[in-house]
């Protein structure tokens, strides 16, 4: 689990750009279903390209390591602005709210920020269709066990 902030620290000091597709470290699962319609476009790599230091070998960088790869300084400042904006609004809400199923959704949506140590999970699973299939069964469980509860 420590790797990460070296490792980190290790690809700033040797950032370049890789190709020139936006987003191609974040975006993945944007891209993924963008080639089954658009054919030519360069597949893109999810996996981060490995770094050596004191025996070992990472490709672990924190979430800013994509970031910084995809959008550069400026870009990854940007990117943390605006997921600390919608997160502290969406939780001010909830606290004033105290919907149930509101509740539910922001415990769905927290569970990156804890992953964020490690690497990037909010544009990489929010960003791809899957989201939309979790969410809407989560909003069905919840309908359902809440429905079930109050008979």
């Amino acid at each position: 689990a420590g790797t990460s902030i070296p490792a980190f620290s290790m690809i700033v000091d040797r950032i370049q750009p890789e190709d020139l597709l936006i987003g191609s470290h974040t975006l993945a699962g944007i891209y993924r279903v963008i080639q089954k319609f658009v054919f030519g476009l360069p597949d893109v790599q999810f996996f981060l390209p490995f770094v050596h230091f004191q025996g070992i070998d990472t490709n672990v960088f924190t979430a800013l390591g994509r970031y910084l790869l995809d959008y550069g300084f400026i870009g990854s400042v940007a990117i943390m602005w605006i997921f600390g904006f919608f997160y502290s609004l969406y939780y001010n809400r909830l606290k004033i709210s105290g919907n149930v199923i509101a509740v539910v959704f922001y415990g769905y949506l927290s569970y990156p920020l804890l992953m964020f140590p490690m690497d990037d999970k909010i544009m990489l699973d929010f960003f791809s269709s899957t989201p939309f299939y979790e969410m809407f069964l989560l909003y069905v469980l919840s309908f359902v066990l809440i429905r079930t509860s109050r008979q």
